[in-house]
């Protein structure tokens, strides 16, 4: 598989907005997926980009020198967990949306817009799978936590012991009054 280096760098007008190769970069198939953007080329619009070296050039007399950034974005090849697309749906029926570790309701913050929202946990490491093996979760093997909490949750030692986080949360909130 081939893999693709992508800066980002800001730019005072888009590229496809003017300039000679506007028709070209507008003509680019994107569509808006889960964790980024998607880029369908055709073999003639890939080397059109790749003829594109001028870019270096030309944008840096764009930049804007108070603020500029690069990041790199990497193409690779990777395994892939298949996931019951209801089962995150039904952990929230029956845990509900309170996160189990602090107790925050995203509903009693943002009212409607939060109404129904909380993040779901898989306490069994999704990544010790075994490839190709199939597993049967139960209930139990799943907790409904706010954004932070699942966050930190994957930072504790042992991302299994919700109650253990929610214990130190609870301690440390006791010790601070």
């Amino acid at each position: 598989m081939d893999r693709v280096a992508v800066s980002y760098i800001p730019l005072r007008h888009p590229l496809w907005d003017d300039g000679k190769h506007g028709a070209m970069i507008s003509a680019l198939n994107a569509a808006r997926a889960r964790g980024g953007t998607v880029f369908t080329l055709t073999p003639g619009q890939w080397r059109a980009l790749e003829d594109l070296s001028f870019v270096e050039e030309e944008i840096a007399e764009q930049v804007d020198e108070a603020f500029s950034v690069i990041e790199r974005k990497r193409y690779r090849q990777h395994h892939r967990i298949e996931r019951k697309s209801s089962a995150a749906a039904e952990v929230k029926r029956l845990r509900g949306f309170r996160c189990e570790v602090c107790e925050f309701t995203f509903e009693d913050v943002y009212g409607a817009l939060g109404r129904d929202f909380i993040e779901v946990h898989h306490k069994r490491s999704l990544a010790s799978l075994d490839a190709d093996a199939e597993v049967e979760f139960g209930i139990d093997d799943f907790a409904v936590l706010c954004s932070n909490c699942h966050r930190m949750i994957h930072r504790w030692p042992d991302p299994t012991d919700v109650g253990g986080l929610a214990l130190a949360l609870r301690s440390r909130w006791r010790g601070s009054r």
